[in-house]
C-alpha cells in the first residue's frame, strides 16, 4: 500500500465514522422533535447498555454458562448492588473490579 493510499483510507474511515454522527444534527438540528419520540429514545443507551454487557457476562467460553468458573457472572451481582445503591459508576466499576480479583483468586 503507497503513502497515498494509506491516507486515501485513513480519510475514508474518518468520514465513515464521523458522518453518522453529524448527520441527525444537520438533519434535525433545526426540528423539533416531538416528546414521544424522545421519550422513546430516552431507553436507547439502557438498551445498548444491556446488548454491549450481557454477551460478555452471561457467555463463557464460547457457551451460556451459569457455572462457578463465570467470574463475570458471579462479579457482576456485587457490581449491581452497588449500582442501585450507589448511582453512580465510579463505586460499580470499583466494586465490580474487585469482585473479579476476588473470584479470580479463589477459583
Amino acid at each position: 500500500m503507497s503513502r497515498l493510499e494509506l491516507w486515501i483510507t485513513i480519510g475514508l474511515m474518518a468520514a465513515v465514522t464521523l458522518l453518522p454522527r453529524i448527520l441527525p444534527f444537520w438533519v434535525l438540528g433545526k426540528k423539533q422533535i416531538p416528546k414521544e419520540v424522545t421519550y422513546w429514545l430516552s431507553f436507547v443507551p439502557v438498551c445498548l447498555l444491556g446488548a454491549i454487557v450481557l454477551p460478555s457476562v452471561l457467555v463463557h467460553k464460547g457457551d451460556l454458562s451459569f457455572s462457578l468458573g463465570n467470574h463475570s457472572l458471579w462479579a457482576s451481582i456485587p457490581a449491581l448492588a452497588a449500582a442501585l445503591i450507589s448511582r453512580n459508576i465510579f463505586p460499580t466499576i470499583l466494586v465490580g473490579m474487585a469482585s473479579i480479583c476476588v473470584l479470580r483468586g479463589i477459583f
